[in-house]
C-alpha cells in the first residue's frame, strides 16, 4: 500500500470517530444492569456524565436528557420504576422536559 492510500484511510478514519454521536449509560441496579451478558456497571446518579458503565446515569429521564442528535442511550438490564423512568403519554410532559 502507498503513503498516500494510509494517510487517506487515517484522515477516514478520524473523520468517522469525530461525526459519531457521544454514548450515554443508565443503570438503576447493579446486581440487575450486571446479569446476563452485562459486566462492568455501577449505579450512580443522573449527575454524573453518564458516558461509561462505570458512571452511568440511575433513570432513563436522566440519560435522556443529555442526548443530542445522533447520539445513542444503552439502557441496563432491569426494571425501571418510578416517574423518571416513564416514557408513556401520561407523563410525557414531565418526563421529557429540560431535553435539549
Amino acid at each position: 500500500m502507498g503513503k498516500n492510500f494510509i494517510l487517506v484511510f487515517l484522515f477516514f478514519v478520524l473523520l468517522v470517530s469525530s461525526v459519531s454521536g457521544a454514548t450515554y449509560y443508565v443503570c438503576d441496579n447493579s446486581i440487575d444492569c450486571n446479569s446476563g451478558e452485562g459486566y462492568g456497571w455501577n449505579t450512580e446518579t443522573d449527575s454524573n456524565a453518564c458516558d461509561s458503565k462505570s458512571f452511568p446515569c440511575k433513570t432513563i429521564r436522566g440519560g435522556i436528557v443529555k442526548l443530542l442528535g445522533g447520539d445513542t442511550i444503552i439502557i441496563g438490564d432491569g426494571n425501571y420504576t418510578g416517574i423518571e423512568n416513564m416514557m408513556s403519554t401520561e407523563s410525557w410532559n414531565y418526563v421529557w422536559t429540560g431535553i435539549r
